[in-house]
């Protein structure tokens, strides 16, 4: 009941000051990851972010509310220039339970090779869900899919295009074939201040 009246609070507020209090840094893959080598083949990457809220809503009453929005920890291997492999561990807030969100290989080899192909389990790499928010937007949670699955994708001189199969749910709820699909094409173009990017899928 009180977790009920905090929410109906929040949403009834008139002015609402949020502080966003994060340990967070840029890894290799994953953004917003603290990266930490081992060795030349192996780094750890790491994520912690707590945000907060507080206000005052129409009634005068005042709330506030704490919570672990992130907390992540990653492993990267790379044996060689062609095969990088990648696991992420996450923890759930709502479910209070660790779990394995991301564990793929992928094979690539930069400036030999306009093409790279990954699988594993991942995010398919469908839309765009760029934000400055403190907090995920809404079509982030919805449009966002992580599956198992596999993409082929190719980038050359600003263009890009990738081809992806995942294990969709079929109508008797079952997940295991591989039976979805998509595909995405863009073009990117940056140089100094000036960046454009577009693409359709």
């Amino acid at each position: 009941a009180a977790g009920s009246d905090l929410q109906q609070q929040q949403q009834g507020a008139a002015a609402v000051d949020r502080s966003n209090l994060q340990s967070e840094a840029n890894a290799p893959l994953e953004e917003d990851m603290v990266p930490f080598r081992l060795n030349e083949y192996t780094t750890i990457t790491g994520a912690i972010e707590v945000w907060t809220v507080f206000g005052e809503d129409f009634e005068g009453h005042h709330f506030s509310e704490l919570a672990l929005a992130t907390a992540e920890i990653g492993l990267e291997i790379q044996p060689s220039d062609v095969v990088t492999g990648y696991m992420l561990v996450s923890y759930d807030d709502a479910e209070d339970n660790l779990f394995l969100d991301e564990a793929r290989i992928t094979l690539n080899n930069p400036g030999q090779w306009p093409i790279t192909i990954t699988a594993g389990k991942f995010y398919m790499p469908f839309g765009n869900f760029d934000t400055y928010m403190i907090q995920d937007p809404l079509t982030l949670e919805i449009g966002e899919i992580g599956s198992e699955g596999a993409a082929v994708e190719l980038e050359k001189s600003g263009f890009h295009g990738v081809l992806f199969g995942y294990d969709g749910i079929n109508e008797a709820g079952s997940s295991d074939q591989i039976e979805s699909y998509g595909a995405q094409i863009g073009y990117g173009y940056e140089k100094e201040a000036l960046s454009i990017i577009g693409g359709a899928g």
